[in-house]
């Protein structure tokens, strides 16, 4: 059987801004507000550690971990009406020109 690979890949730009309406659901437990700049900490797992500007000024520096930048770009995806495939597996990859979000269907 074939595998299918997919991959979207996002400016560090439009990952700030995904990720800064991923927090403003409030689906993650880090606080609300805009993601000013983000830094990869870690590549497997993916983890990132971003400087946010809380909604009451403060500046804040936290770690998201891979489930949460995947969990981010999906709903980012969704309201973009991008489709995406529910068996897919998804991995979020750093990039020279930016993040990717791979997935793959199928036997690797």
């Amino acid at each position: 059987m074939a595998t299918e690979v997919r991959r979207l890949i996002f400016t560090e730009t439009e990952t700030s801004a995904i990720l800064s309406a991923y927090l403003a659901t409030g689906s993650s437990t880090m606080p609300r507000g805009i993601v000013m700049d983000f830094k990869i900490v870690k590549e497997d797992p993916f983890t990132i550690r971003v400087l946010i500007q809380a909604s009451d000024g403060r500046q804040l520096n936290e770690i998201m971990e891979e489930v949460h930048v995947t969990a981010a770009m999906i709903n980012f995806c969704m309201q973009s009406r991008i489709p995406l495939s529910r068996k897919a597996k998804k991995r979020v990859k750093k990039l020279n020109s930016g993040i990717a979000l791979d997935m793959v269907m199928g036997k690797v």
